[in-house]
C-alpha cells in the first residue's frame, strides 16, 4: 500500500538501523526524516509528521521520557516503537504510550527484518483531507431518547464459532444507532449519554427484547443458534429490579434462561460491587449464564472469578492478538484457558 504524501520521522541513533528504515519507508512512498538525539527530535516536533518510528534508547533522553513529551504535546502521529531491550520492556512502553493517549500501531525488536518493518509501516492509515478529520459531536440527551423510544436502534449479531463443531451456534447482540442524518453510529457515540441520562436500562431491555424475538424467529426457521449474549453496562448493575425484568422478558418470548448470557466487564462490577453481586447471583440462580468480558484487563481479576458465579470467561483481544509474536501473551492465554477449565468455565477468545 503506497503511503505517498505521508511524512515519517525516524528517531534512532544507530545509523544502520535508521538507513534500513529510510530505505523501506521510501519504497512504500513515505517522505522520511531521520534524527539521532532528543534535542533534534524536539526541534523537529513542530513539523507535521504522520508516523514516528521511535527507538527507546537514544542519547540525552530515553524512550519513556519521549513518550511523556509526545503526550504532553498532544502528538497525533501513529507511533512504531523499536528497541533492542527486553521484549517486555518494549511492551510496557507501548502500553504506557496508549495510557497517555498516544496511538501506537506496532512494536519491533532489534535486529528487525525488512518484512516485519514493512508490515508495521503498512499499518498506518491513509492520509485524509483536513475536512474529513473533524470529530463527530456526540448526540444530546433528547436525540438519544428519541433513538431509544423512536425505533432507531438496530441490533447486529457477532457470531461465536464453536471450535469443536465448526459452527456458529452462539451470537453476541451488538447495538447500533441508525441515525436519520448521520447513518449508523457505534455505541461509543450514544452509550455514555444514555448512562448519564439514566436511559441505559430502557436501552438494555429494548435490545434484549429485539434479540429474544430474533432468537425465536431463528428457531422457527430451523437455524441452529443455541444462545444469545448481551452486554450489560455498569449503570444497569445497580438496579436491583433488573433480574425480574430480564426474567419477565424471557417468559414473554418463551425463551429458556440458559439460552441467554449476560456479559459484564470487570470494571463494571467493581463500580457497583454489592448490587452487582446480588443482581448477577440472582440471574445465575434462575439459569441465566454469566460471562466475564475482557478478562485480564481489569482490577482484582481472580477475586472477581471467586466472588461472582460466572459460567463463561472471555479472553481479551489484547492477549489473543499477540499470541503469535509474544511469548508473554501466549503464556497468559494458555494459563487462562487452564484456569477456566479447572473452574468449569467455558472460554471465548476475542479477536480471533
Amino acid at each position: 500500500m503506497s503511503k505517498h504524501g505521508q511524512r515519517l520521522l525516524i528517531v534512532d541513533d544507530d545509523p544502520e538501523i535508521a538507513s534500513l528504515i529510510c530505505d523501506v519507508a521510501d519504497g512504500l512512498g513515505y517522505e522520511t526524516t531521520a534524527v539521532t538525539d532528543a534535542t533534534e527530535f524536539k526541534r523537529r516536533m513542530g513539523d507535521d509528521f504522520d508516523v514516528i518510528v521511535l527507538d527507546l534508547m537514544i542519547p540525552d533522553m530515553d524512550g519513556f521520557e519521549l513518550i511523556r513529551f509526545l503526550s504532553d504535546n498532544q502528538c497525533t502521529a501513529s507511533i512504531i516503537m523499536v528497541s533492542g531491550c527486553d521484549r517486555r520492556v518494549l511492551n510496557s512502553a507501548g502500553q504506557l504510550a496508549e495510557e497517555r493517549g498516544l496511538r501506537v500501531i506496532g512494536t519491533l525488536t532489534k535486529p528487525m527484518s525488512i518484512g516485519a518493518l514493512e508490515t508495521e509501516l503498512s499499518k498506518t492509515p491513509a492520509k485524509q483531507p483536513a475536512h474529513n478529520q473533524a470529530p463527530l459531536n456526540r448526540p444530546d440527551v433528547n436525540q438519544v431518547r428519541q433513538a431509544i423510544f423512536g425505533g432507531q436502534l438496530r441490533v447486529h449479531y457477532q457470531p461465536k464459532m464453536n471450535l469443536k463443531t465448526g459452527s456458529a451456534d452462539r451470537v453476541e447482540a451488538l447495538v447500533r444507532w441508525h441515525h436519520p442524518e448521520r447513518g449508523l453510529l457505534p455505541p461509543s457515540m450514544f452509550l455514555p449519554t444514555a448512562i448519564e441520562a439514566n436511559l441505559i436500562d430502557a436501552l438494555t431491555l429494548q435490545v434484549l427484547d429485539t434479540a429474544l424475538d430474533d432468537l425465536r424467529t431463528w428457531d422457527r426457521l430451523g437455524l441452529p443458534v443455541e444462545s444469545i449474549a448481551l452486554n450489560v453496562e455498569a449503570g444497569s448493575l445497580s438496579d436491583l429490579a433488573l433480574p425480574e425484568r430480564i426474567m419477565d422478558r424471557l417468559s414473554v418470548h418463551g425463551v429458556s434462561p440458559d439460552r441467554l448470557t449476560i456479559e459484564v466487564t470487570e470494571s463494571n462490577v467493581v463500580g457497583t460491587l454489592t448490587e452487582a453481586l446480588e443482581i448477577l447471583a440472582r440471574l445465575r440462580m434462575r439459569g441465566v449464564r454469566l460471562s466475564i468480558d475482557d478478562f485480564g484487563t481489569g482490577h482484582s481479576t481472580l477475586t472477581q472469578l471467586e466472588r461472582f458465579p460466572f459460567s463463561e470467561l472471555k479472553i481479551d483481544r489484547s492477549f489473543t492478538n499477540g499470541i503469535v509474536l509474544s511469548p508473554e501473551s501466549r503464556a497468559i492465554v494458555h494459563s487462562t484457558i487452564g484456569l477456566a477449565q479447572e473452574l468449569g468455565l467455558s472460554v471465548v477468545a476475542e479477536g480471533v
